[in-house]
């Protein structure tokens, strides 16, 4: 056996560290060049490198199925795969025979964490099989199942509304592991986070990498490969969200890379020129400060007046530039139509007055098949309200309302679970968005993120615990013992 001495041992790693690096680089470009050439092969090869890297960093290889360590990877994988659409299909299409590469592989991951919830679930409840309290998540995606029987497009309804329990599952099987291993829980409900914002970051890059390559053209608009601008924007205000309202400690990174990421997060939601997730954004920062000054009345309001204060010099200074922005090339007539979507909802209504399917609506779903017979650039209501509406009737959204107010009540109280900031500022985020999007009515981004901001709310009520006012103590059920969670995840 040849012993090297330490010189030469680090001289050994240096190299070993160049040529990982070297060929990291030389991989991430052949990447790049291939998503200018066929986006849908170079996004699945930005996928799986994600993927890879995410599986081999810190505590992924060795605890992915121990220690519940594929929840994390479970719920980046159910916020993110509906949302990439590299290939044309028509709304009136619901055909399985016709189905997209990219839905079919949707199915299959929502069907894979479909078999793990439920196998978890079971190994949970013969430790404790006290049913858990779900408040108003489950209640409108019930009625969605339901109208299955009603539905023009019952198979399209069925898989739809199956795959909104897919992320309740995984947000009650975190509440079971929550109220038997606290420490676990926080770890992986920060472990979720941290791939939420480092999934949004590579993205991020690599659509930046292909935009710069190809040309920005005229009327451009940020995004990723095969997604929406918008879809993109929301992504991004999200995670500036998590990342401002958790703090850099919290998350792992350094003060450059965090700085790094706020730079590039609010470049791509400038560039993807989304008005409706400005709005949401600049709604949802007002609220971390309104809410960082709570115990300080003086710094909360001084505060929200140098906020608005800023705002409104930044609109005053820059008042051409800024009309321009928010016209987007677009007429007078077409911006105050909010592009098209009031007529639409107007079409929406009348369809519904019509056929006097206000209790009932025409099943969940079906607005891609009945909206483009009116307005054929329409595959939803482009708002999660009046798609439920549309769908399930007015109790869709009434039992919205209630649940997003039901996770805004009790938030407040879930200092000594995680902080309520992040909850808080996401849920006042999509919420807003929603008022133009679909983000909650459709699997994918806004629903699954909902429920993730469900788990430490349901952990509050299904807990049993002293009702301390300070909201510190917090008793599992069986247990004695305080939730013993990292200082780093206890605070606000």
């Amino acid at each position: 056996m040849i012993l090297l001495a330490p010189g030469w041992i680090s001289i050994r790693r240096g190299l070993e560290s160049v040529g990982l690096t070297s060929a990291i680089l030389v991989v991430a470009a052949l990447v790049v060049v291939q998503s200018l050439r066929d986006q849908r092969t170079g996004l699945a090869a930005a996928i799986v490198l994600l993927v890879g890297s995410i599986v081999f960093v810190n505590r992924g290889r060795g605890n992915l199925f121990v220690n519940h360590g594929w929840i994390p990877f479970a719920w980046i994988a159910l916020c993110f795969s509906p949302e990439f659409r590299l290939t044309f299909r028509s709304a009136l299409d619901t055909s399985v025979s016709s189905a997209s590469a990219e839905t079919l592989l949707q199915v299959g991951l929502y069907a894979v964490v479909a078999a793990l919830v439920i196998r978890t679930r079971r190994l949970l409840i013969r430790k404790d099989p006290t049913p858990i309290r779900k408040g108003p998540l489950v209640a409108w995606p019930l009625l969605a199942l339901l109208s299955t029987l009603w539905s023009p497009i019952p198979s399209f309804t069925l898989v739809r509304s199956l795959q909104l329990f897919v992320s309740i599952g995984l947000a009650t099987v975190m509440v079971r592991i929550w109220l038997s291993s606290p420490s676990l829980a926080a770890s992986l409900w920060r472990d979720t986070v941290r791939f939420f914002v480092r999934t949004v970051t590579f993205l991020t890059l690599l659509g930046f990498s292909t935009s710069s390559l190809s040309g920005f053209a005229s009327g451009y608009r940020f995004a990723w490969p095969g997604t929406h601008p918008g879809v993109v924007a929301a992504f991004c205000a999200t995670a500036l969200v998590i990342l401002v309202a958790s703090g850099r400690s919290y998350l792992g990174v350094r003060l450059s890379g965090f700085v790094f990421r706020l730079l590039l997060f609010a470049s791509a939601i400038y560039l993807s020129q989304t008005r409706a997730v400005l709005a949401a954004l600049a709604v949802a920062i007002a609220v971390l400060i309104w809410w960082k000054g709570r115990t300080n009345l003086a710094s909360r309001y001084i505060g929200a007046f140098y906020y608005v204060v800023a705002i409104t010099l930044m609109g005053l200074a820059a008042s051409d530039q800024v009309l321009r922005y928010l016209e987007r090339g677009a007429s007078l007539q077409e911006n105050l139509s909010l592009t098209g979507r009031l007529p639409l909802w107007g079409i929406a209504l009348d369809l519904i007055g019509d056929a006097d399917r206000w209790l009932i609506g025409f099943g969940y779903g079906s607005g891609r098949v009945i909206l483009p017979l009116h307005a054929e650039w329409a595959g939803t209501a482009h708002s999660s309200w009046i798609e439920l509406l549309l769908s399930i009737g007015v109790l869709g959204p009434f039992l919205l309302a209630a649940g997003l107010f039901y996770v805004l009540r009790y938030a407040p109280s879930i200092g000594a679970i995680v902080s309520p900031r992040v909850v808080m500022g996401v849920i006042v985020l999509l919420a807003v968005t929603s008022l133009t999007g679909e983000q909650f009515a459709l699997p994918g981004m806004g629903f699954t993120l909902l429920a993730l901001m469900y788990v430490p709310v349901l952990v509050w009520r299904n807990a049993s615990f002293p009702r301390a006012r300070s909201g510190s103590l917090i008793y599992p059920r069986g247990h004695d013992e305080r939730l013993s969670l990292p200082p780093q995840v206890v605070g606000s």
